[in-house]
């Protein structure tokens, strides 16, 4: 009920400041309108093998620096460079099912689990302010949805919904290693996974 979900939301109450100090302006557009999910692209690269294994190894030997981090730095760099901003928000978004320590057991869940929150990048910021940035998160930024859904003043959710990543998210899906375990990634089409009429939540997704 209700009273189960603000009590939920006040564990967070804490949080609420922070969360709302990273408020987002928006990026540079080429255009306005309706942006809906039927008229979105794919643009893909990929790293040749020695960039790769920077990125995952050499990266968290010489910096203590995990992939995410790196390429969220790369990611606030470029932005920054190309927008002529000194800083930007964009929203990181994980799986949502990280062990919290707190006795909340998703074993037995099935479905699609995701936490996303805003995180701030500096044009004069460095790698270690990034790894900073994404460490100040408690619980992989599990407070910023709850705070945004479940609390009880509608005024602080509006807020919340009001700011956040500028229109960019940023997922890493970690290493997807072909035979290490019972499923494999294909090729084969899956269809459209949201209604083309449906509104982008944000215009570009990395």
């Amino acid at each position: 009920g209700a009273e189960a979900r603000a009590g939920r939301a006040a564990v967070f109450e804490p949080e609420r400041s922070a969360w709302l100090e990273r408020a987002a302006g928006p990026l540079p557009a080429d255009g306005s309108g309706p942006d809906l999910e039927g008229e979105s692209g794919t643009i893909a690269f990929a790293l040749e093998p020695v960039a790769t294994a920077a990125l995952l190894e050499r990266a968290r030997e010489a910096w203590r620096a995990d992939a995410e981090a790196v390429l969220v730095s790369a990611l606030g760099r470029s932005l920054t460079e190309w927008s002529g901003l000194d800083e930007v928000v964009v929203d990181v978004e994980g799986h949502g099912r990280e062990d919290l320590g707190d006795g909340l057991d998703l074993s037995r869940t099935v479905g699609w689990l995701t936490s996303i929150r805003p995180v701030r990048l500096r044009a004069a910021g460095d790698l270690g302010d990034v790894k900073d940035e994404l460490r100040h998160a408690a619980r992989r930024g599990l407070g910023h949805g709850v705070l945004r859904w479940l609390h009880p003043d509608d005024g602080l959710r509006a807020r919340l919904a009001a700011s956040g990543g500028a229109g960019l998210v940023f997922n890493y899906l970690g290493r997807l290693e072909p035979g290490g375990g019972p499923f494999e990634v294909v090729d084969e089409p899956a269809g459209p996974l949201r209604d083309p009429s449906a509104p982008r939540r944000h215009a570009i997704e990395v």
